[in-house]
């Protein structure tokens, strides 16, 4: 069988630390990808009392002709924040 491309993405982690977390940044802007201008999650491990808890943020920047889909995205992300 053939390998489906279509909606892939590339990452590469540029910060890996226990205490200060993570950062995975976006590689390419092929596919799905093009949406983005600039791309990362920010992670965090904070204690809790049931374990531990991860954070999570992303940082992104729109393509100005994605700029809309951008703001529709992120006014629905701040409803469920």
């Amino acid at each position: 069988m053939g390998e489906v491309k279509a909606g892939r993405m590339s990452y590469r982690i540029t910060k890996a630390d226990p205490v200060e977390g993570g950062t995975v940044e976006l590689m390419n802007r092929d596919g799905n990808a093009g949406f983005f201008k600039n791309a990362a999650w920010i992670f965090r491990v904070k204690s809790a009392p049931e374990g531990s808890r991860l954070i999570c943020a992303a940082d992104v920047s729109w393509r100005l002709d994605t700029f809309f889909l951008g703001e529709f995205c992120t006014q629905k992300a701040a409803q469920f924040g």
